[in-house]
C-alpha cells in the first residue's frame, strides 16, 4: 500500500468491524457490488448506522477521532 497512514485507519478498521458484526456481511464485497446493508433497525439504533457510516468515510479528515467514538459508545 502506498501513501501515508495515520490513526484514522483504525478508525476505518473499527467502522468494517461493526458493520460486519450488525449485518453479519463482508463489507468490501458489499462495497465492490454496491450492496451495502443497512443495520436493522428493529434491534438497533439508528445512531449505530451513523456510527458506522461516520467510520467508513473514504475521507480520513471527516472520520471521527477515537474520542468521539469513546463518547458515543459509552452512551
Amino acid at each position: 500500500m502506498k501513501g501515508k497512514y495515520n490513526n484514522k485507519v483504525d478508525i476505518y478498521s473499527l467502522g468494517y468491524i461493526i458493520y460486519e458484526l450488525f449485518t453479519l456481511c463482508n463489507y468490501l464485497i458489499d462495497k465492490m457490488s454496491d450492496d451495502i446493508k443497512k443495520i436493522d433497525k428493529k434491534k438497533y439504533d439508528e445512531e449505530w448506522q451513523d456510527l458506522i457510516n461516520s467510520l467508513l468515510k473514504i475521507d480520513y479528515h471527516k472520520r471521527p477521532h477515537i474520542e468521539e467514538v469513546y463518547n458515543i459508545l459509552k452512551n
